[in-house]
């Protein structure tokens, strides 16, 4: 290395290329700047992030296995290199520098996710590659990145089939009391239960009565409606509900329920999730119910961010996939084991279990 060359030249280098990554226009992705350098302090090659690309895989991708293994190189990047990608088929920009023989990393500045802050760094390290980590110029970083850091991600969830499972195997509890109160359309019955406060049975015993049949109940009728709501009230979580939001939360994203739900049983609901969530938003309390744009709006503004850093994750395509998109939401997983097409290009993208967003959401989510 040429006298008077340090480590800290080559990030120099690398912030420089930083403030020249393109961000498209609506986008929130880091700055990122990376350069490679010889023993002489020569440049061999040099890149800045390029939307979705980073900068460290434009370098590295194409050039063979063990490419640099004999040469003494170092990789100066101002952002900690990703460890995992969304594909599994494809390399992570760590695993690409092990892969070409890169013997020395110098990062600028750690993963401001705290889920992944500081993998890479031993993962590089298990790999026997020398990891630097120079927060010189991390302050020249974080204003350069005052935008993304400053981000608020918000990930709104819906409640049955997606957090808890459904009572009903083969139908909706609404489909049930349709059935018993002889009626062809439950839309209406559905709409209303959903978004009005019961202050018990026989509230919604006469609300059904005065609004949806126009005659009396009989004593049998009402109690198979109240067994078909008491057995809706069984909650049970899927095993994956709590260990998932547990990650995010520790991720630093705001998490928020947005359902349309029943009153009944709903204290029991909001306790369970009360430590895990930053705020439940139910259909039955603010008297209107997905996929009404309001209800979304609501959820939205009470988070103060932007509809380009919320995400929806449900499994209903009426409710949260077309009540979302309405809403301008762009990024939406629809969780769903059944077999039909998706658009996964519109913004859409299927999941066969809740723990599928973790890879999206926390591994890469750059």
């Amino acid at each position: 290395m040429r006298k008077g060359y340090n480590y800290y030249d080559g990030l120099k280098k690398a912030i420089i290329l930083a403030k020249k990554s393109y961000i498209p226009k609506g986008k929130n992705y880091p700055k990122v700047g990376a350069v490679i350098v010889d023993e002489s302090g020569n440049i061999i090659d040099k890149a800045c992030k390029q939307a979705k690309i980073h900068a460290e895989f434009q370098m590295l991708y194409k050039l063979p296995d063990n490419y640099f293994k004999k040469k003494d190189v170092t990789l100066y990047t101002t952002l900690e290199p990703c460890t995992h990608r969304n594909n599994p088929n494809d390399l992570s920009c760590s695993d690409h520098i092990i892969r070409t023989g890169i013997s020395k990393v110098v990062i600028g500045m750690l993963d401001p996710n705290p889920a992944i802050s500081g993998k890479s760094v031993s993962y590089l390290r298990k790999h026997k590659v020398k990891v630097i980590v120079d927060n010189r110029y991390e302050k020249e970083l974080m204003r350069i990145n005052e935008k993304f850091l400053s981000k608020k991600r918000v990930i709104l969830f819906d409640l049955w089939g997606t957090l808890i499972k459904k009572n009903f195997r083969n139908a909706d509890p609404y489909d049930v009391i349709a059935k018993i109160i002889k009626i062809n359309n439950k839309q209406e019955l559905k709409r209303i239960s959903n978004s009005k406060m019961f202050l018990s049975y026989d509230d919604y015993f006469n609300f059904i009565e005065k609004d949806i049949i126009g005659r009396k109940l009989s004593e049998t009728d009402k109690d198979k409606i109240k067994n078909v709501i008491e057995k809706n009230k069984n909650i049970r979580l899927f095993k994956d509900t709590i260990p998932v939001l547990k990650k995010l939360r520790k991720a630093g994203y705001k998490l928020g329920i947005l359902s349309n739900v029943m009153c009944f049983g709903l204290d029991k609901i909001k306790k369970m999730f009360k430590k895990y969530v930053d705020f439940q938003f139910y259909s039955c309390e603010d008297g209107m119910a997905k996929p009404d744009l309001a209800f979304f709006n609501k959820a939205i503004n009470y988070f103060k961010t932007d509809t380009s850093d919320v995400y929806m994750v449900g499994d209903s395509y009426k409710y949260d996939i077309v009540g979302a998109k309405n809403a301008g939401i762009k990024k939406i997983f629809f969780i769903t084991n059944k077999k039909k097409a998706i658009n996964e290009a519109g913004g859409v993208i299927k999941l066969d279990s809740l723990s599928d967003i973790i890879p999206y959401l926390i591994y890469n989510y750059k």
